[in-house]
């Protein structure tokens, strides 16, 4: 694919996040209306679209081999944070928190689609599991006891394997295992439900484009310690991206180039949109934080040409 077929893509998500920031500012969709299309996006059209790539496609060793390596990438990241926050006395709680994990959910998934293929989304789902357990087990838990002052392990393991994503990615790698796969594509009722989760599952862009630009905010503060931020981070996840895909995926496990791909897609999004719904409500770093995922956020669409323009 040449870089004009790649960018007239990206310029169909453009379009879609600028139609998503007029529904705001002309008020022809409420805050509420967002919200109720977020649960619909993450409760059903992506899980759909997961599920349908797990249960094509087996699950090997060296899938958790990755799924292990970006986890503690994330982990890593996160102490670089702490570390650099101390060095160059940066006064934000939220700093280091934004240096680690990603918005695979809301963003990678359907830009992955879009360039990839949604036969090829299992790459990257691989990829994105283990972030989603360090989200879910570190970050959150950091987040929360921030907020409130304590945190509740339990209460995260409870949340991990009820996230619709999760049971989705569990629910179609069962199905491939048990060799059921091939049945349900065959018999006509089931194939059935196979097609209306794929018309499901192809609404997924669109809606997270839309939701997206809905909800960029750009704000004239804090843009010292938000470019620093995003310098900080894109710079040292594309060294750590580099590592995984060109050594770990390419000439250790000898995967295919799509996983390179998924790595480098990854590692340039932007910090998990949870974040800003884990502070407290008024709290003066909110302003910095959603500053940093707005501005990272048309960022990572501007690499993820050159990323696909490299591997299509």
């Amino acid at each position: 694919m040449d870089i004009f077929d790649i960018a007239s893509k990206m310029l169909s998500i453009i379009i879609l996040f600028i139609a998503g920031y007029l529904m705001r500012k002309s008020g022809f969709l409420k805050v509420d209306t967002i919200a109720d299309l977020k649960k619909l996006i993450i409760n059903v059209s992506l899980p759909s679209l997961i599920f349908l790539s797990f249960s094509k496609t087996e699950v090997h060793l060296d899938h958790l081999v990755i799924i292990v390596t970006v986890f503690f990438a994330c982990v890593f990241m996160l102490l670089v944070g702490y570390a650099l926050k101390k060095v160059l006395k940066i006064e934000s709680t939220y700093f280091p928190l934004l240096l680690s994990g990603f918005e695979a959910g809301m963003l990678g998934y359907s830009i992955f689609a879009l360039f990839f293929g949604k036969d090829q989304i299992i790459k990257f789902a691989i990829v994105d599991l283990g972030q989603v357990i360090f989200v879910f087990f570190i970050l959150a838990s950091i987040l929360i006891k921030h907020r409130d002052g304590n945190e509740n392990m339990p209460v995260h393991f409870s949340a991990f394997f009820k996230n619709p994503i999760i049971l989705a990615i569990i629910l179609g790698v069962l199905v491939n295992k048990i060799g059921v796969s091939t049945w349900l594509y065959e018999t006509s009722l089931t194939n059935s439900l196979l097609q209306t989760l794929e018309l499901i599952g192809n609404v997924t862009t669109p809606l997270i484009c839309i939701v997206i630009g809905y909800e960029l905010i750009f704000e004239r503060t804090h843009l010292k310690m938000i470019g620093m931020a995003i310098v900080i981070r894109m710079s040292f996840w594309a060294f750590i991206g580099y590592l995984i895909s060109e050594v770990l995926v390419k000439k250790v496990l000898n995967l295919g180039s799509e996983y390179q791909a998924a790595i480098y897609m990854m590692f340039v999004l932007p910090p998990p949109f949870v974040i800003p719904i884990f502070m407290r409500e008024g709290e003066k770093d909110k302003n910095f934080v959603n500053n940093v995922l707005s501005i990272h956020t048309m960022l990572t669409l501007a690499a993820m040409v050159f990323i696909s323009y490299f591997y299509l």
